[in-house]
């Protein structure tokens, strides 16, 4: 794809919106749109991409992930142990009166509504087989949770995009949080919605 022309090649008056101006203001001579130099820039990169000689095998890797599996199923276990123990506590409060009587089936709905959660995310990443495909990192980002009394939790964030342009923001691990930098191209492994693994590839 041409750039965008920047100057009229009838009458060489500037083009004051390259990319997006149909027409000369000053002659009327219809002008090519062309694409924008990031729009360039993305076509080339994912061109030497996938000519690497060993982009092909790289496709051809598992995705993997059984450590993020292995994290949710621990999850499991823990909010399911809360769940329970929370159970034997209400049944326990229940001769009590008062405000405080409602603290321990908070606790229990709490529980329950974070075993569900981390229940679902495990179905959906179990059932996923996963998928390795061309990206560009474009972004990252982490963000922190307060633990409250605990300690704090860390969630590592990537935003990839595609040969299409279109951009997905991932959840990954410190891992590969620390191995990857905007601007690298490479395969991103991605399964139920996690980034569980990136090959970067000189492109």
């Amino acid at each position: 794809m041409r750039p965008p022309q920047k100057h009229c090649p009838n009458c060489g008056a500037r083009v004051l919106r390259p990319g997006s101006q149909r027409a000369c203001d000053y002659c009327g001579n219809e002008l090519e749109l062309g694409s924008p130099p990031r729009t360039i820039e993305r076509e080339q990169r994912f061109a030497r991409l996938k000519s690497a000689p060993d982009l092909s095998n790289l496709l051809a890797q598992p995705v993997g992930g059984g450590g993020q599996l292995f994290g949710a199923f621990l999850g499991l276990v823990v909010s399911g142990s809360i769940v329970v123990v929370g159970v034997l506590i209400a049944t326990l409060a229940v001769p009590m009166s008062g405000p405080f009587a409602i603290v321990p089936i908070l606790v229990v709905g709490i529980a329950i509504l974070g075993f569900v959660k981390i229940l679902r995310q495990t179905a959906r990443f179990a059932r996923d087989p996963g998928s390795a495909r061309p990206a560009l990192v474009v972004d990252e980002r982490v963000r922190v949770q307060d633990g409250g009394d605990g300690p704090s939790r860390t969630r590592n964030y990537a935003t990839l995009e595609d040969e299409g342009g279109q951009r997905r923001e991932l959840e990954t691990t410190d891992e590969v949080a620390g191995r990857i930098a905007p601007g690298d191209a490479g395969v991103a492994y991605e399964r139920g919605g996690f980034l569980v693994h990136f090959v970067r590839v000189e492109a």
